[in-house]
């Protein structure tokens, strides 16, 4: 469907390093060109040079607005990182340092092949997050930490790779410091970075979202990209 210019826009952030870059600009270029709403871009781009972030800029010009965030990370330096660094940890930063009152994080090697305005509207239940479940904690690897901070075997596992953010709910229930303070308690054993401190902190807190929103795409596989919204 054509953008509308006259619907409300939808609030999207992505985090980046040097490492994420070349998927960037697809899942920039892949994004904008689908949305049948004009779409606000908030950045957090880590050790990138000028002539990078004019790329990006390039790659982002069909924005209605391009925001890039400095956030801070230090809270996470003892934390165990996710491909040599602390980049990860960065989206759970991103809803205190954002003007809207919700916003869609995607990771950087995503590929938006649908329109989002669905996700955007998507009633949050009174969570302050929503991501797509993937298995259960009892069988994940982290699970002994899950186990000594009272989590449920049965309980989701939840992919932290899309993410919709009730903005003013997460501050107000002090997510982000819930989360820190879970890898403070296990800075050596968190497998998969923030994705092991979102699911031990904040786990009921999270509203399921349809698989649809976060389809793995893994070599070989056929994928039949119509139906679906947001590939990785």
């Amino acid at each position: 469907a054509p953008l509308n210019s006259e619907k409300p826009p939808i609030h999207v952030a992505f985090c980046c390093d040097r490492g994420m870059l070349p998927g960037l600009y697809a899942a920039i270029t892949s994004l904008l060109a689908h949305q049948t709403s004009p779409v606000i871009l908030w950045l957090y781009l880590q050790d990138l040079s000028p002539s990078e972030v004019r790329l990006i800029w390039k790659s982002a010009e069909k924005a209605q607005e391009i925001h890039e965030v400095d956030l801070d990370l230090s809270p996470c330096s003892r934390f165990r990182g996710l491909h040599g660094n602390q980049t990860a940890y960065a989206r759970l930063f991103l809803p205190e340092n954002v003007d809207t009152r919700r916003l869609i994080y995607l990771d950087a090697d995503t590929l938006c092949v649908g329109d989002l305005q669905p996700l955007w509207s998507s009633d949050l239940m009174g969570k302050s997050a929503a991501m797509v479940p993937v298995g259960t904690l009892g069988t994940k690897s982290e699970w002994e930490i899950y186990r000594q901070v009272g989590l449920a075997e049965s309980r989701p596992q939840f992919n932290t790779g899309v993410i919709l953010f009730d903005v003013e709910k997460w501050t107000t229930m002090e997510s982000t410091a819930r989360c820190l303070q879970f890898g403070d308690r296990f800075p050596d054993k968190l497998l998969t970075a923030d994705q092991t401190c979102i699911n031990g902190a904040l786990n009921s807190q999270i509203m399921s979202l349809e698989s649809i929103w976060n389809v793995p795409c893994n070599h070989g596989k056929d994928i039949k990209p119509s139906p679906q919204a947001v590939i990785y």
